[in-house]
């Protein structure tokens, strides 16, 4: 077993029995203190060893970065969970059995997979939720809310598993680029973890916590990749691919992606699909691509799962199977995989190899919109516009439509200016109206054309001449999102 392995598995332990231990010492001391002294107490000692982390660490020159406008809320309420969590917990321990408060705090990951949909707007499959059900009704279990053994201190252990949850989920919502990733790294790669080199080089590959630095993002890389980091020769192989400009790097493209490969790597498996498919590699074809795409499935490669769902939709290469393309849409979509999740909406929408569910076609189209998808954008903006009650969302529908007209799509311009025409979950305003049919003229569209005249014939010069400036700001802002 690998020592770094090793080293985690004795630091999880050891927080298993801190935690336990520190349980124990609420106990024992809450029929002595306050609930809300031994809270402050803890927090305050707590900062000890943390301040010694960040100085060994020079990383205290890194805490103004986090006194940041967008990140005041997220502090804001991560603090406020805490302590809501913390005050929860101990005083359920002083008030129910330790066993008892112990397997209800333990409910943590069940809130944490059902707040991830929300907050960082993964897609759960029904397995996983069939899960979190099971969990849930193993807390009711412990709980017996409707037995006479039941107390209302019950509660407070899952209000505290739900808190922490929050808390911990919220984390991800922080910038990842903080300069004490890259130190911490810097330090283990140099003293030889292979772990550290690949997390290193990546982070000099995207500029997280560093310069950005290609020749240094190599170094490390290929220090782990001749390690046999599968990650690190992927990672190559991307590099390579982009600056393929000539035979050799496609070369060493298809190399590095053949050691990542070997080492049962799914993302890499796809690359060599995609190497084939395009005849860099032999043998060329679409035969051999899909080979190597169901060697990335069974490695539960995103990619290769919507590389597969693709060629089954379409019939290309395979027997058309909508069926086995819906499926292979929704395990790359499960991973958070966009395109696949704007394919699979489109599958559930008209019910092509499944039962048609609009409520679930919106849920799969937000995932790809809140991600930048333009086109899910477009199509979850449409639906909230024009579905039945209580679908309908017109407000939401002007949000993602703006989202959408942002990347320059002309429909949603179109569909933006008849919602401010028409007062459609807005006031009516037919110079906002104008603005938007007019940058959808610009972009080509006739509709757009016929509807601004026809409210131009309706505005007064005054209003003409603000709609105009509208048009104008519109324009720049457009411009100026597209890095025109």
């Amino acid at each position: 077993m690998p020592r770094n392995v090793i080293i985690a598995i004795g630091v999880i332990f050891f927080g298993i029995i801190a935690f336990d231990m520190m349980g124990i010492i609420v106990r024992l001391l809450g029929d002595t203190y306050p609930i809300l002294q031994i809270a402050a107490m803890r927090n305050f000692f707590g900062m000890i060893p943390a301040l010694i982390l960040l100085a060994h660490a020079r990383q205290f020159a890194a805490l103004p970065r986090l006194n940041q406008p967008r990140l005041h809320a997220i502090n804001l309420l991560r603090s406020t969970s805490v302590v809501v969590a913390q005050l929860s917990f101990y005083t359920a321990l002083t008030k129910i059995e330790f066993a008892t408060a112990g397997a209800l705090g333990f409910s943590g990951p069940i809130f944490i997979t059902a707040l991830s949909v929300p907050l960082l707007g993964h897609v759960v499959g029904v397995w996983r939720w069939s899960a979190i059900f099971i969990g849930f009704a193993g807390v009711l279990t412990i709980m017996q809310p409707f037995n006479d053994g039941f107390s209302a201190y019950m509660v407070l252990p899952v209000i505290a598993a739900f808190c922490y949850a929050l808390s911990s989920i919220l984390v991800r919502l922080y910038p990842q680029d903080m300069p004490s990733a890259a130190t911490w790294f810097s330090r283990a790669a140099k003293a030889g973890d292979v772990r550290a080199q690949q997390r290193l080089g990546t982070l000099y590959l995207q500029g997280r916590g560093v310069e950005q630095d290609l020749r240094e993002a190599r170094n490390w890389l290929r220090k782990a990749a001749l390690r046999d980091d599968a990650q690190a020769a992927f990672l190559l192989g991307e590099i390579a691919l982009r600056d393929a400009g000539g035979t050799a790097e496609k070369a060493n493209a298809l190399k590095w992606f053949t050691q990542a490969a070997e080492a049962e790597h799914g993302e890499a498996m796809h690359r060599l699909g995609m190497l084939h498919l395009r005849g860099v590699a032999e043998p060329a074809g679409l035969d051999a691509a899909i080979q190597w795409w169901r060697r990335g499935a069974a490695a539960d490669s995103a990619s290769a799962h919507f590389a597969l769902g693709t060629v089954y939709r379409e019939g290309r290469g395979v027997e058309q199977d909508l069926s086995r393309a819906v499926e292979h849409f929704e395990l790359a979509a499960r991973q958070g995989h966009v395109s696949a999740q704007y394919n699979l909406g489109n599958m559930v929408r008209r019910g092509q190899g499944t039962t048609s569910d609009l409520v679930r076609a919106i849920r799969l189209y937000r995932a790809a919109a809140d991600r930048g998808h333009t086109r899910a954008q477009y199509n979850v903006a449409f639906l909230l516009a024009h579905a039945p009650k209580p679908l309908a969302s017109p407000l939401t529908a002007i949000r993602y439509y703006m989202l959408a007209a942002g990347a320059g799509h002309a429909g949603a311009m179109v569909n933006l200016g008849t919602m401010y025409a028409n007062g459609l979950g807005i006031d009516a305003d037919p110079v906002e109206a104008f603005a938007w049919w007019s940058l959808a003229t610009e972009n080509g569209d006739e509709k757009a054309r016929g509807n601004r005249a026809s409210i131009e014939a309706t505005l007064s010069d005054e209003q003409m001449t603000t709609a105009k400036a509208r048009a104008i700001e519109l324009r720049t802002k457009l411009a100026e999102s597209l890095g025109e």
